[in-house]
């Protein structure tokens, strides 16, 4: 199952082996030969963020290719590229987030299609028991009442 060719020993590797094989050279040529290793990639799968799923690639050392960056219409981006530090601060309702496709802020709760988000005033009560509550989104932005003394 080994090829030849060359009959002298080879000082480079300038010929490619189809998958399965491998370059092979010593005193009597050079050529491909089989691997050892079984054909083909593991059978795992990886999900991206938007969940497409991606199977390995034979043709790229059974490595996974890159996720597509679809990133959702209510994530701000603010890079291109992964943040390795947070140096940013995202608007009350939203977090950070860094991935391979970049970096920014998206909602800490998802916002609903049908009806446009709601922005409530930074207003935050102080509780007799030392608690708060601030205003709540859902509600119209009214502010609710402080918990019940036990």
């Amino acid at each position: 199952l080994w090829s030849v060719i060359s009959s002298t020993p080879c000082t480079s590797v300038n010929f490619l082996c189809k998958v399965g094989f491998e370059p092979w050279s010593d005193e009597c040529g050079c050529g491909c030969k089989p691997t050892n290793k079984p054909f083909g990639c593991p059978k795992d799968a990886k999900v991206c963020l938007d969940g497409t799923t991606l199977a390995r690639d034979p043709a790229n050392d059974c490595e996974f290719p890159d996720c597509p960056c679809n990133i959702p219409k209510d994530w701000s981006v603010i890079s291109d590229k992964p943040c390795t530090a947070v140096n940013f601060l995202c608007l009350a309702g939203h977090e950070p987030w860094s991935n391979e496709c970049g970096c920014g802020c998206k909602p800490t709760e998802p916002v609903a299609t049908d009806a446009p988000a709601v922005v409530c005033p930074q207003l935050v009560k102080l509780c007799p028991d030392g608690s708060t509550v601030k205003a709540d989104p859902k509600n119209n932005c009214k502010i609710p009442e402080c918990p019940k003394p036990e």
